[in-house]
């Protein structure tokens, strides 16, 4: 087998990322190396000597900046966002169903917060919390 027949492995792609983004003086690189063990997604944020150097940002990780998580529980499905920044007044968010009952999507004040896509199955939101900016929607299948 030669050098071109091998799969690189984590450390060369790691170190070929970063020759890449200091020669394109770019500062976050995200992607997936893909290796006998299984997948793993990456975020590299690079700034040169004389500059900062930060984590990439949420929204540079293709997460949500309000930290949207589902979990399944025993009745259904409970959607977390943390709205802190935003408010703590029920009253500001708006919550509804869509896409045929399948789809959640929160705004605050008028602001599009999340749109989770869920299973196929149609849903009915069973409860509603806000607790010190934490906002928790309990579904059930409808």
């Amino acid at each position: 087998m030669t050098a071109d027949d091998r799969r690189p492995n984590l450390i060369e792609t790691l170190l070929d990322l970063l020759a890449e983004l200091e020669d394109h003086d770019a500062a976050v690189r995200t992607g997936r190396w893909s290796g006998r063990g299984g997948d793993i997604d990456y975020a590299i944020s690079v700034r040169g000597l004389d500059g900062p150097c930060r984590p990439p940002t949420p929204s540079e990780r293709g997460e949500s900046p309000h930290g949207i998580t589902t979990r399944e529980t025993d009745t259904g499905v409970t959607v977390v966002a943390d709205l802190s920044p935003l408010t703590q007044n029920e009253d500001e968010i708006d919550i509804e169903l869509a896409g045929g009952k399948n789809r959640l999507v929160i705004q605050v004040s008028g602001e599009h917060i999340g749109d989770i896509p869920l299973d196929d199955s149609e849903w009915d939101i069973a409860d509603v919390t806000l607790n010190n900016g934490i906002l928790a929607v309990e579904l059930t299948h409808a």
